[in-house]
């Protein structure tokens, strides 16, 4: 019941409460990779970052390969601006799910922030060619295109 109304409140935007009762369902449950997730997420949307990353390092810890985990944890890097940790993650991801789109988009971004705008724009391209409506990728793509163009560099691909 506890997750289940910590859910409600995470999906209203109510991240206090949301992370306060997931919070209290882990009291019960210290092992669920689920809740360590979900909780993990809250703590992210409220900018308590460091906090975040300990529950999604407990819930690989418990099961290294959680996507969800390593995905979110991978964003939480990159929010703090640890750009080479968060591609590292990114690489790990895909390694295991080369068709994660998202994980493509993102380690783009990644890229984007590290100034490798060619290697992000191949990246941004490759979540293009597995997810072809997934508008971040496509939007990421464009402005990427768009500076390289502007600098003399790549030409667009269509």
């Amino acid at each position: 019941a506890l997750k289940a109304l910590g859910m409600i409140y995470f999906q209203m935007g109510q991240m206090d409460k949301a992370q306060y009762l997931l919070g209290e369902a882990l009291k019960i449950d210290p092992f669920s990779t689920d809740l360590l997730c979900i909780r993990g997420g809250a703590l992210a949307q409220m900018k308590r970052l460091d906090d975040a990353l300990a529950l999604f390092d407990k819930a690989l810890s418990l099961q290294p390969d959680f996507l969800e985990a390593l995905c979110n944890r991978a964003t939480a890097l990159q929010m703090l601006e640890r750009y080479d940790e968060a591609l590292a993650v990114f690489d790990a991801i895909l390694a295991q799910r080369p068709d994660h789109d998202l994980s493509w988009n993102n380690r783009g971004s990644t890229l984007v922030a590290l100034g490798r705008l060619e290697e992000a724009l191949a990246d941004f391209e490759r979540a293009l060619a597995l997810n072809p409506i997934l508008e971040a990728a496509r939007s990421n793509r464009d402005r990427i295109q768009g500076m390289l163009q502007s600098a003399g560099g790549a030409t667009p691909s269509a």
